[in-house]
């Protein structure tokens, strides 16, 4: 939570609120991770990254899908600035737990 405070401003209740969000957020990153006791502050800030992004794409009715049918996805980025600076957030992220992490096992969705 003190790394997401670093990237938005919480409100009081933001964890009991968002218990769902955090905790995929969490788990995403654990997933992802290359060794299951990886952890530190760039695996953690990877997970507020995650939630940071969501909690964007949330609040301004971001949905990166425009259509979907079977064999068939189309994806657009989100125009809004607050969901292109969290997606910035989230890529740097990435790249800086780049060591940590495996996003390069097979066709996955790595978010929705």
């Amino acid at each position: 939570m003190s790394l997401l405070a670093t990237l938005r401003s919480l409100d009081d209740g933001f964890e009991a609120e968002n218990t769902e969000l955090i905790d995929y957020a969490v788990s995403w990153a654990q997933s992802i991770a290359t060794d299951e006791s990886a952890s530190g502050t760039r695996l953690d800030f990877l997970a507020a990254a995650k939630l940071n992004y969501l909690l964007a794409a949330r609040e301004t009715g971001a949905n990166g899908v425009t259509s979907f049918k079977a064999g068939d996805v189309s994806v657009k980025e989100d125009g809004s600035a607050a969901v292109k600076a969290a997606k910035e957030i989230l890529d740097s992220a990435l790249c800086d737990a780049g060591t940590l992490v495996n996003l390069k096992s097979g066709f996955a969705f790595i978010g929705v």
